[in-house]
């Protein structure tokens, strides 16, 4: 996650770190989502992330959707943060724990660079 589209430049391809992760495995495809949501929470710590993806009804108004978005601070909680995909119209949702959250789908965080984490506003 970055502050700015600025930020994002840099790491991508501006020389700010992503050429390490091209060196290890390859180029992957990037995703990008607006931020319309973030929580930072309790925990010191990431080491597990979550993603849990909702598609917007065809008839549902992303106004109104994304106006009811809101992030319930947890215990273990690192941070959590919301997007939207406006070319498939998906809320996306990604979640940073300290400890295992003890479901399936979950991803192991093996780097967390947070430079800028408290510059990070919601939406």
């Amino acid at each position: 996650m970055w502050n700015t589209t600025a930020a994002m430049a840099e790491f991508l391809y501006r020389g700010g770190g992503f050429q390490n992760i091209l060196a290890g495995f390859g180029r992957p495809v990037v995703q990008h989502w607006p931020g319309v949501a973030f929580l930072r929470g309790d925990a010191a710590t990431a080491k597990y992330a979550t993603r849990h993806i909702t598609r917007l009804a065809p008839e549902a108004n992303p106004v109104d959707v994304v106006g009811k978005i809101e992030i319930e601070s947890k215990p273990g909680l690192h941070s959590a943060a919301v997007g939207v995909d406006p070319r498939t119209w998906e809320v996306v949702r990604f979640e940073l724990w300290e400890e295992h959250p003890g479901e399936e789908g979950v991803y192991e965080v093996l780097h967390f660079s947070e430079p800028e984490l408290a510059k990070i506003t919601a939406g």
